[in-house]
């Protein structure tokens, strides 16, 4: 039982913040609609075009690390050896 009330205790962040994304899409959707019909198709292109930059981002982000981690540890075993 114990384990489960901790689970819980640590899943209440989460579900708050996705109550305030829902909260905030809502807000969005209200202040867009009153744009007008125009308005509607440019905020349905900019949402994806905006997600899959900020995940391109974060991969090309993750690959320079990696890369840069290999590469310090390269160096860090060449001069060892020496």
């Amino acid at each position: 039982m114990a384990r489960c009330c901790r689970c819980s205790r640590l899943a209440l962040p989460t579900v708050g913040v996705m109550f305030l994304v829902t909260l905030l899409s809502a807000a969005e959707t209200y202040f867009v609609s009153s744009l007008g019909t125009d308005a509607i198709p440019a905020a349905s292109l900019v949402v994806p075009v905006t997600l899959a930059a900020r995940s391109s981002r974060r991969s090309v982000a993750s690959w320079a690390s990696l890369g840069r981690r290999k590469l310090l540890d390269f160096k860090s075993n060449n001069t060892r050896e020496l």
